[in-house]
């Protein structure tokens, strides 16, 4: 339903144009930007030495990106959290002005925070930081990220995974009481970890219901391609995230993920319903539409309009 399309400081603007994206919304697909301004370098002090050039980022290269788009769900910052950032009120202050100024220029727009999933030990701090930004914003996400090299949790025999996102799933619903995404679910293939990477994907798959009852609307995957130069926490593990190799060779991985597929449409064989009479609220027929007409309704579940 949806494709995940990156931005970075390291995007090259003068290829980056709304018309991909337009052709992804013709294709029947949902864009989801990730914007990642700051990435790995965030902290207090990079954040203030480049809050302007953020502003202007969001105002002249995102905002026109996706203006004209009838619907994109917008991921800023994922794993923000961390260097102190998490702690540091100006972030929620800086949150609360982009998400909306997003909201005020782009209609089709649906924002929202990006958690990295270590949490355990800051999450006190974190709802006193972003707790008024997460109430302006349409959802809170979160990731999961794992290979060979996370020896502490993904080697762990007595530690899943899968039960880190639930308890981090039910503590975001009981703090900020919104729709929850997983942004991106990415398990490395390295280290002779393909068989590793599809029963993971499988276990996360079968955990759904219990991640919905705990608010999670749906999930993306990271990524489709192997990419040989990507580069980050997980050393030479960065390179192997994807469901198929860099040169298109599926994984056992991709079977695993088109099971969650299908799983998902078999589950979701009901469209969703009002639970109410829509209210519509307008002026009189002969007055101008320019002023405008509001609506409200609520559906038995997320859903698209």
């Amino acid at each position: 339903q949806s494709i995940t399309h990156w931005i970075t400081r390291q995007t090259d603007w003068q290829w980056e144009t709304p018309d991909r994206l337009k052709a992804l919304v013709r294709a029947g697909y949902t864009p989801v930007v990730v914007d990642w301004f700051f990435g790995d370098k965030i902290s207090p002090e990079y954040v203030m030495q480049h809050e302007e050039a953020y502003m202007r980022h969001i105002r002249e290269q995102l905002i026109p990106l996706i203006r004209d788009l009838p619907e994109v769900w917008v991921l800023l910052e994922p794993e923000f959290n961390k260097h102190g950032v998490e702690k540091w009120q100006p972030w929620g202050d800086l949150s609360l002005r982009v998400i909306d100024l997003i909201h005020q220029e782009v209609p089709g727009s649906r924002v929202g925070l990006t958690l990295g999933n270590w949490l355990d030990t800051q999450q006190n701090e974190l709802h006193d930081v972003i707790g008024e930004a997460v109430q302006h914003s349409d959802f809170i996400a979160f990731q999961e990220m794992l290979s060979s090299y996370d020896a502490r949790t993904a080697l762990d025999p007595g530690w899943r995974p899968v039960d880190r996102s639930v308890r981090l799933a039910s503590f975001l619903q009981r703090t900020f009481h919104k729709p929850i995404y997983l942004a991106y679910l990415a398990v490395s293939s390295f280290g002779a970890w393909e068989n590793k990477q599809a029963q993971m994907i499988r276990s996360f798959r079968d955990a759904m219901p219990e991640l919905a009852y705990h608010g999670v609307l749906g999930a993306s995957y990271f990524s489709l391609y192997d990419d040989p130069k990507h580069v980050g926490w997980f050393a030479e593990g960065e390179q192997a995230l994807g469901l198929l190799s860099k040169d298109g060779k599926p994984k056992e991985a991709l079977e695993a993920w088109k099971s969650w597929e299908a799983k998902r449409n078999k589950d979701d064989a009901f469209s969703p319903y009002l639970l109410q009479e829509a209210i519509i609220q307008g002026l009189p027929m002969r007055a101008s539409l320019r002023h405008g007409v509001s609506g409200y309704m609520q559906a038995s579940e997320w859903c698209r309009w």
